[in-house]
């Protein structure tokens, strides 16, 4: 079955409009490479030619050949795509990185990284170069089998029995779950001495529903993922989970927090803001629901016992 990776992760607008001056150049870009997606998803060729320069180029992942983007245009009916980071060069050159994922493809070739040159002609930004590679998906580790007709009757299944860390491995394949986390007090508990590494559902959802309590220490910088790409590698050893985060934060201590609202406790990480903050006072409880698969430790993140999924059945 699919690990959590059913959802076209970026929608947008296929209709144009000119670049507004005030906005910062990072987010005209960011607009400029989603409208692109859009466009290519759709198959609207006119829709490109004002999100490209003249020359446009797409290289293979190996750097053997390279082709006209529009002359070769490929299919994205199935592919999510998800924009990681936007990067100036220069007043007139960018770079954008993203990561993806095609449901219509078999593995060694369904998820990778995308990264786009853009240059700035004219006051508008444009994609003068695009190249993808591969990675590796979510390795497939062996899982007890569901109960019967829990897929299919909408009944709650409990993921974290308060005690162990059954039904939950680290996302480093070297590492045991108990060197960065602990289990205290009915939670998951972040070890912050430990190495960073994060905990991630042994059993695999397709359709699911989750809701899951949390708690921040000051200066906590943590999250919880979902839908799954594939893994970055960061730090040496640590592997890290590509995918949605619903940010855990202390909106307070940690300085992302204090100066991007992407970064805030609630938001989606660096893609969308909260207008105010959505966490409780630090030490207290709250409750979160969403399509969840992946705790990433980072800092002070505590999860609570009552993290349980729901299978929606048919019509649900």
């Amino acid at each position: 079955m699919p690990m959590l990776l059913v959802i076209l992760l970026i929608s947008g607008r296929l209709g144009l409009a000119q670049p507004n001056p005030s906005t910062p150049p990072e987010a005209e870009i960011r607009r400029v490479v989603e409208m692109y997606m859009d466009a290519v998803r759709h198959g609207v060729l006119l829709q490109l030619t004002p999100l490209i320069t003249a020359n446009a180029r797409r290289v293979s992942p190996g750097g053997i050949a390279q082709f006209g983007i529009i002359a070769r245009l490929p299919s994205w009916r199935q592919r999510a795509n998800l924009l990681r980071r936007v990067e100036l060069l220069s007043p007139d050159t960018a770079i954008a990185i993203g990561v993806w994922k095609d449901f219509a493809a078999a593995p060694p070739f369904d998820t990778g990284t995308v990264q786009y040159t853009l240059i700035r002609q004219e006051g508008q930004w444009r994609i003068a170069y695009s190249y993808e590679s591969f990675l590796p998906s979510p390795r497939k580790v062996p899982t007890a089998s569901a109960p019967a007709g829990s897929r299919s009757s909408g009944r709650w299944e409990p993921l974290f029995d308060g005690k162990t860390f059954h039904g939950w491995r680290s996302t480093d394949l070297e590492a045991e779950p108990h060197v960065s986390w602990r289990i205290g007090g009915g939670s998951l508990v972040a070890n912050p001495s430990g190495p960073r590494s994060s905990l991630m559902t042994a059993q695999e959802f397709l359709f699911f529903d989750l809701p899951f309590e949390w708690q921040a220490v000051a200066k906590t910088n943590s999250g919880v993922k979902y839908r799954l790409f594939g893994f970055d590698r960061i730090l040496d050893r640590s592997r890290e989970a590509m995918g949605f985060e619903y940010q855990i934060a202390g909106d307070e201590g940690d300085s992302g927090a204090r100066s991007d609202p992407r970064q805030r406790s609630g938001a989606l990480y660096a893609v969308t803001p909260v207008e105010r903050s959505a966490a409780k006072p630090l030490g207290e409880w709250n409750e979160s629901r969403g399509s969840t698969c992946c705790c990433s430790k980072r800092a002070g993140c505590c999860i609570h016992r009552r993290i349980s999924a729901r299978t929606p059945g048919p019509g649900n």
